[in-house]
């Protein structure tokens, strides 16, 4: 386990991936998806804020969990 594993680089292969796509995405001159369309909505808005704060949350639960039983 290290920065050498495959699952690390593999993680961030994928993170840069979606960096560029995105990137990609807002820059396009037709976009498969519209940035303006989606946060228009305040109720998509509102629950992609949730659902952000949610898994948040939830992640600590077991990296907690973890380093108290260290």
């Amino acid at each position: 386990m290290g920065l050498g594993n495959g699952r690390t680089i593999g993680l961030f292969a994928t993170g840069v991936f979606a960096a560029v796509t995105l990137q990609r995405t807002l820059r396009a001159e037709s976009p498969v998806v519209e940035k303006e369309l989606l946060f228009r909505s305040r109720q998509f808005t509102v629950a992609t804020i949730a659902l952000l704060l949610y898994f948040t949350g939830f992640s600590v639960v077991p990296l907690g969990g973890t380093l108290i039983m260290q």
